[in-house]
């Protein structure tokens, strides 16, 4: 007998009106027209994570400890009761075309992402089951689950969780902040 023994939990919650949107948009944006990405991935989109700190900036640091409620929160539904600490922080930005090709966070426990601005059409969120390992995901769709998101949504995870985000089919900018968190 075959029998689906692992489930994949995801946090999402909402955290409209607690930061400032219009202010980390366009620190984004500033960043992504003045810095030189390093950029690994094929797509070509924009990730602040090798060219900046971000987490000294202040509305930055409000997110990253609203951030650090919600895993806690999160954690405990695997039994984890330590402190967790945020180890890197970033922003995305996803120009028309733009895409996140399918990968993990290795070395971290928890992953979340925070939507300051997702025109609609501009990419979901793909979270795939752990029958599509690498080096390539299967074509079993079915073990793949699509979140679009909303502005101000949060989306928690367990960082070992194979993840890639879909092209950007509009003519908007879609602005992330992706961090990580150990305990």
């Amino acid at each position: 007998m075959i029998q689906s023994i692992l489930p994949t939990l995801v946090y999402r919650d909402n955290l409209a009106s607690s930061l400032d949107n219009d202010y980390l948009y366009r620190k984004a944006l500033d960043l992504s027209e003045t810095t030189q990405v390093v950029n690994k991935w094929d797509s070509g989109m924009y990730n602040s994570l090798e060219v900046t700190d971000i987490t000294q900036d202040k509305e930055v640091k409000r997110l990253i400890d609203l951030c650090r409620l919600h895993i806690s929160k999160f954690a405990l539904e695997f039994g984890v009761k330590r402190e967790i600490h945020c180890s890197d922080c970033w922003f995305n930005v996803y120009k028309p075309g733009d895409y996140q090709e399918f990968h993990t966070h290795p070395l971290q426990h928890f992953s979340a992402v925070y939507y300051v601005k997702v025109p609609r059409g501009s990419g979901s969120l793909v979270l795939s089951g752990p029958d599509n390992m690498y080096p390539l995901p299967s074509p079993n769709f079915e073990s793949q689950f699509e979140i679009d998101p909303e502005e101000s949504d949060l989306v928690i995870f367990r960082s070992n969780i194979l993840h890639r985000v879909s092209r950007n089919k509009t003519d908007q900018i879609r602005v992330s902040i992706a961090m990580n968190f150990r305990y």
